[in-house]
């Protein structure tokens, strides 16, 4: 799991910047949790990707 900055929110999937790793991923977010810009989120990342899902927001 890795803590990361909303960039860019929608409604499905959020950009968002991985703080350590200097990265940029594309994140599907989970039944009820909802972002808006600039919110810490708690991401884990999925295999093979630049993808991850959004578990959570700090």
């Amino acid at each position: 799991m890795r803590i990361g900055t909303v960039l860019v929110p929608a409604e499905t999937s959020v950009t968002v910047s991985i703080d350590d790793l200097g990265i940029r991923i594309k994140c599907e977010l989970i039944r009820g949790v909802t972002v808006k810009e600039n919110d810490r989120v708690l991401v884990e990342l999925l295999p093979g990707g630049l993808k991850g899902v959004i578990i959570g927001v700090m």
